[in-house]
């Protein structure tokens, strides 16, 4: 058995899966609109920057947090935007428990996704 083949088998399987083709589908659906498209970037990158902030052992700037709330409570009034947040978390979620599997199975310890 030749690893790389089955990586490349499973890659396909998780391609086809209805997490991914559901998250790709409505990813699609969601960008065509161009304003849903920029509020959803910006979106984006207020988190980046407030992760950022985070990782730097900073508390996020009040007024970054604050914007970033309004604007997911604008996105949210838009159901297709939120059943596209919604899919891109499951799609998120299957790509962590792919990568445990495989750090269990090489013994890497628990938390190396977090580091």
């Amino acid at each position: 058995m030749d690893i790389y083949e089955e990586a490349a088998r499973l890659a396909e399987q998780i391609h086809e899966s209805d997490q991914v083709q559901t998250y790709q589908r409505l990813r699609d659906e969601v960008m065509k609109d161009p304003g849903n498209k920029k509020l959803i970037e910006h979106y984006k990158e207020m988190q980046f920057e407030a992760q950022k902030q985070m990782m730097a052992g900073q508390e996020p700037q009040p007024e970054l947090m604050d914007k970033l709330t309004k604007m997911g409570e604008v996105l949210n009034f838009n159901p297709k935007v939120t059943e596209f947040f919604a899919a891109e978390y499951n799609m998120r979620m299957l790509a962590h428990d792919m990568l445990k599997i495989i750090a269990d199975a090489c013994g890497l310890e628990d938390n190396w996704l977090e580091e």
